[in-house]
């Protein structure tokens, strides 16, 4: 399992590896934890690193949200057909580019948003953790 956090904020990077190393800590097979405190992509990466799933910040800029010019690169490098679960953590909801990049993207089934909240996105994880399981075990 591949999970890769992508936060500009330092404080904020060590509160969610935090909470994704407790919820992840037991899952079979392991875990792999990434970290990117910019929108760049990680140059050299496998297509066997590719998250599974990714905790984005929106990382509003002066244009656009970088979070979502990461998400669009994540997008477009990855197989559509095992894409990463993708959650938003951002404190800009009610802007009206965010949200429009929010609304656009929320039907796809690979797309959750929290608001930035350290509970809420632990509660997120641990329900994209079951689900997960639970695929394992129809398999």
């Amino acid at each position: 399992m591949n999970i890769w956090i992508v936060e500009d904020v330092a404080a904020n990077i060590d509160g969610v590896r935090d909470i994704v190393e407790a919820v992840f800590k037991d899952y079979p097979g392991g875990s792999v934890l990434t970290t990117n405190d910019s929108i760049v992509w990680p140059k050299g990466t496998r297509k066997d690193e590719y998250p599974d799933i990714v905790v984005l910040d929106i990382m509003y800029g002066e244009t656009e949200p970088r979070g979502q010019v990461f998400y669009e690169e994540l997008r477009r490098k990855e197989d559509p057909t095992k894409g990463a679960l993708v959650i938003v953590w951002s404190g800009y909801t009610g802007n009206k580019q965010v949200e429009a990049f929010l609304k656009k993207e929320s039907g796809c089934g690979r797309f959750f948003r929290v608001e930035k909240s350290e509970e809420l996105l632990r509660l997120k994880l641990e329900g994209v953790r079951e689900k997960l399981l639970e695929k394992r075990e129809v398999r």
